[in-house]
């Protein structure tokens, strides 16, 4: 008994064991069937490589994407490339959350470092921060214990507190947009090279003779700058999409005031001058030329640099100026700068004075205003009549790319009117080229067709005048036409045209035609991407399991 007994326990583990094989087998069969594929070297997992789900899951995927893109260094300058396009973003303020200005600005230079990318440049879109001196100062009042009461250490621990909250706040939310910025090379306008950059600045302001005192504050002379600039203005020097800012600003310049670059706060870069105790003389030192004898000899100055003073400095000096770097001399002077109408004179303007003034060269020509952002109606958003509208909401609802799409779609230096509707029409737009997309899925794989591109067509000539004009409204910076008429000719000339007339090529498997339209379905997804990036890499890598990010749009 006890013999039949142990081989009837040997025979039930053989079968066991036969049996766990039998289905490791089988489901190893179906992974292979369904041409499962799990990246490599970061790349976030895609199943079933070759399938779209029935709509793009930007909840699950959108963040996925973003962070293979960082993990491929996709956002990093390609210094193989001759053509070099830089822009410096205007950094928000640490203290802030993302508002529609933020997303506007994040969409228009996302746009752009995305376009030049594909038009084989060497793309530099550098990230940044502000530390805002005022309306930090403010916030770290409020947050004390006892805001009449307080010592140093105090302020500057919950100084420290705020900025680490909100720089990862406002950082992390300007990824949800999808900005391709290089964040390796990020900037924060409190680090050691901005305070360097400005105490060397302070010097040269100094040698030159426009440094003066006058309430305890410090001013620089500006006329002389000004002028200057007025006279490269009046030249055609420079390129401005809206000619009554620069009208205004010309204005702005003809009556410039002095600048009082000092305040009498503890948030910001400490003024590294110094006043001898009894010829009351002053130098400008930097804190590694300070020592026991100045020490004894000299007063330093109690004020803070006014935050314009530091952001004015901006595009050189987050570039490593006054050094050499090789960032400075490859990327100096940037390309563009993207902001807003309302600080063209406070920043733009000022950033180009002291540009000509420190490094010779106007740190940019081109400068792109967008409007600001209002309800229906024309009213600007505010909490006190509920008519704003958060980005990040939107994100949630409908994905980042809905929210970029509509931005660009109505982007001018005119004031933009938003409700949410729009993002809705914009999601159902991005969904019927997805859902374009899977149609081309579903008949390749259902007649066994490789996923090629075949160029020659009957839709050849055409796509070319589209790509033709799509190239040609980016570097107008034609924004409204540019999404216009990209969107038009995806929908009516494409789908509701040259599919409709070929389906049934489709379904009877004409590989030549199939192919052809994957050709002229990819090159509309490789333009679209400039515009809604997620939704375009997902769906460009499940037909060619490659990253759409750096392929190029060739005429």
């Amino acid at each position: 008994m006890l013999e039949v007994s142990s081989w009837k326990s040997e025979f039930d583990a053989r079968n066991k064991r036969v049996l766990i094989l039998k289905i490791l087998i089988v489901l190893l069969f179906k992974l292979i069937l369904n041409k499962t594929f799990i990246s490599i070297g970061g790349c976030y997992d895609t199943v079933k490589r070759n399938s779209l789900s029935k709509h793009f899951q930007f909840k699950n995927k959108e963040d996925l994407i973003y962070n293979n893109w960082i993990n491929e260094s996709f956002f990093k300058p390609d210094n193989s490339k001759d053509k070099t396009y830089y822009i410096p973003m205007p950094p928000p303020n640490i203290t802030g959350k993302l508002h529609l200005g933020h997303a506007t600005f994040l969409t228009i230079q996302d746009f752009l470092t995305r376009f030049y990318r594909k038009q084989d440049y060497c793309t530099f879109w550098q990230p940044g921060t502000d530390h805002a001196g005022l309306a930090t100062h403010q916030k770290i009042i409020e947050s004390l214990p006892s805001p009449e009461n307080y010592t140093q250490a105090d302020y500057f621990k919950a100084a420290n507190k705020i900025k680490s909250k909100h720089q990862k706040i406002i950082t992390n939310q300007m990824k949800k947009i999808g900005a391709s910025c290089d964040w390796d090379q990020e900037q924060y306008t409190l680090s050691d090279n901005f305070i360097n950059a400005s105490t060397y600045a302070l010097k040269k302001i100094q040698e030159a003779g426009l440094l003066y005192k006058k309430e305890n504050d410090w001013y620089i002379s500006m006329k002389g700058m000004a002028l200057e600039l007025i006279n490269n203005i009046n030249n055609d020097y420079f390129i401005i999409n809206d000619e009554g800012s620069m009208n205004e600003l010309l204005h702005m310049l003809n009556n410039i005031e002095d600048w009082c670059i000092s305040r009498q706060i503890l948030w910001g870069a400490k003024m590294p001058i110094y006043t001898h105790k009894i010829t009351k003389n002053i130098i400008i030192l930097s804190d590694e030329e300070y020592d026991i004898e100045i020490h004894r000899d000299f007063i330093r100055e109690d004020s803070c640099f006014d935050t314009w003073f530091t952001s004015s400095l901006y595009p050189f000096a987050s570039l490593g100026w006054p050094e050499k770097t090789k960032n400075f001399e490859k990327f100096y002077p940037a390309n563009i700068i993207e902001t807003g109408a309302d600080i063209l004179f406070f920043w733009c303007a000022r950033m180009l004075m002291m540009g000509k003034f420190l490094t010779g060269k106007y740190p940019f020509k081109e400068i792109y205003l967008h409007g600001m952002c209002r309800d229906k109606e024309g009213r600007k958003m505010s909490k006190s009549l509920g008519n704003g509208i958060d980005p990040l909401d939107i994100i949630e609802k409908y994905g980042a790319d809905a929210l970029r799409f509509t931005i660009l779609s109505k982007t001018t230096h005119k004031d933009i009117k938003l409700e949410e509707e729009n993002f809705s029409d914009s999601f159902k737009f991005i969904n019927k080229i997805w859902q374009s997309s899977r149609f081309f899925q579903i008949h390749f794989e259902k007649q066994n067709i490789e996923y090629k591109t075949l160029k020659n067509g009957d839709f050849e000539e055409r796509l070319m005048e589209i790509k033709k004009e799509f190239i040609k409204n980016a570097n107008k910076r034609a924004f409204i036409d540019l999404t216009r008429s990209l969107q038009h000719a995806f929908k009516h000339e494409f789908c509701d045209e040259w599919i409709e007339n070929n389906k049934k090529s489709f379904f009877n498997g004409d590989k030549e035609i199939m192919q052809h339209g994957l050709y002229i379905l990819s090159e509309f997804i490789n333009m679209f991407h400039c515009i809604i990036p997620f939704s375009t890499q997902e769906i460009y890598y499940s037909f060619f399991q490659e990253d759409i990010i750096t392929k190029e749009i060739k005429i």
